[in-house]
C-alpha cells in the first residue's frame, strides 16, 4: 500500500492544516496509507554553515550534523514515504520562514550525490584499513512526487522534473540567467549551465558549446546532475583547502578579533 505524508506549516487547526488533512483524505480514498506532521510541532534548528557535514561527508566519516533536534526524525519519515503533501503559509510573497529553515538543513549533508561520492569514498578508505564511516543508506533514496500546496497564492519555482513549455534553457528549460559583466557568457540560474548571449536575426538567443556543458572527463556540468554534483563536490573541497590554510594565518586571526570588537548582538531582554 503507498503512503502519503503530509506536512502542515501553519497554525494548529488552520488553513494549511485543513487543506492538507483535505488532500490526505483524497488519498485516503485512492487507498493509500497516510500520515500528518505539523511542522510548527518540531524542533528544527536553523543551519549555522558550519560545514561540519561537508568535511564529514568528503572525509568518509559518514553524515553528521551539529544539532542533535527533530530534522532526522522528519527526513527518514519523508524517505519512508512514497508521497509527500506540503502545505505552506504564504508570507512576504515568499515562503514561510520554518519552510526555508527546514529547505536548508537539506543542504549538502541530505543531498544524494554527495552522499553516494561519501560513501565510495568511505568504502575506499576502509579498503586501504582507514578509520571510515559511511552515511545512513536511507539518505540515498529514489526521488518521488511532491505536491507543495500554497496558501495565499505565489508563483513558486521548484527543481521537479520540467513538464511546461520548452525554455532556453536546454537542460531544465528555465529563462532566468546570471550575465557575466563584460563577457558574452550567460549562466543558467536554476542549473548552472553555461552558454554564450548572441543575436540572431534580432532575436537574443544563447548558445551552448559542447567542450562547455562537458568538463575534459565528458562530466556533465549541470548542477543537478551526479556529473555535475562530482565536479562541485571538488571544487567544494580545493575551497575548503584554501581557507582553511587562510584561517591559520595571523592577518585572518587579526581581522576576526577586530570584528568581534566593533560590535556584538543585540538580544532581547529575558
Amino acid at each position: 500500500m503507498a503512503k502519503v505524508l503530509g506536512i502542515s506549516f501553519g497554525t494548529k487547526n488552520g488553513n494549511n492544516d485543513s487543506i492538507c488533512k483535505e488532500a490526505l483524505m483524497g488519498a485516503v480514498e485512492e487507498g493509500c496509507d497516510v500520515e500528518f506532521i505539523r511542522a510548527q510541532d518540531l524542533d528544527i534548528r536553523h543551519c549555522t554553515g558550519c560545514i561540519a557535514c561537508v568535511k564529514s561527508l568528503m572525509g568518509g566519516r559518514g553524515n553528521r550534523c551539529i544539532h542533535k533536534d527533530d530534522f532526522d526524525w522528519l527526513f527518514f519519515k519523508m524517505a519512508e514515504a512514497d508521497g509527500i503533501v506540503m502545505c505552506d503559509p504564504i508570507f512576504e510573497t515568499g515562503a514561510s520562514g520554518l519552510f526555508h529553515t527546514i529547505m536548508d538543513r537539506f543542504g549538502p549533508r541530505m543531498d544524494t550525490g554527495n552522499n553516494v561520492l561519501s560513501t565510495r569514498i568511505a568504502q575506499g578508505l576502509a579498503a586501504e584499513g582507514k578509520p571510515s564511516k559511511e552515511p545512513d543508506p536511507r539518505v540515498i533514496c529514489p526521488g518521488k512526487p511532491v505536491s507543495y500546496i500554497a496558501i495565499g497564492g505565489s508563483d513558486w519555482g521548484t527543481h521537479a522534473q520540467y513538464q511546461g513549455e520548452k525554455g532556453v534553457c536546454p537542460h531544465c528549460n528555465a529563462n532566468d540567467f546570471y550575465l557575466v559583466p563584460g563577457t558574452d557568457k550567460a549562466i543558467c540560474s536554476v542549473c548552472g549551465l553555461e552558454g554564450h548571449v548572441h543575436v540572431n536575426e534580432g532575436k537574443v538567443e544563447v548558445e551552448y558549446r559542447d567542450e562547455e556543458c562537458y568538463d575534459e572527463r565528458g562530466l556533465f556540468r549541470a548542477h543537478d546532475t551526479a556529473e555535475g554534483k562530482q565536479i562541485h563536490g571538488e571544487d567544494i573541497a580545493r575551497m575548503e583547502g584554501e581557507l582553511a590554510k587562510l584561517q591559520r594565518g595571523d592577518e585572518y586571526k587579526q581581522r576576526v578579533a577586530r570584528y568581534k570588537e566593533f560590535i556584538q548582538p543585540t538580544m532581547p531582554e529575558r
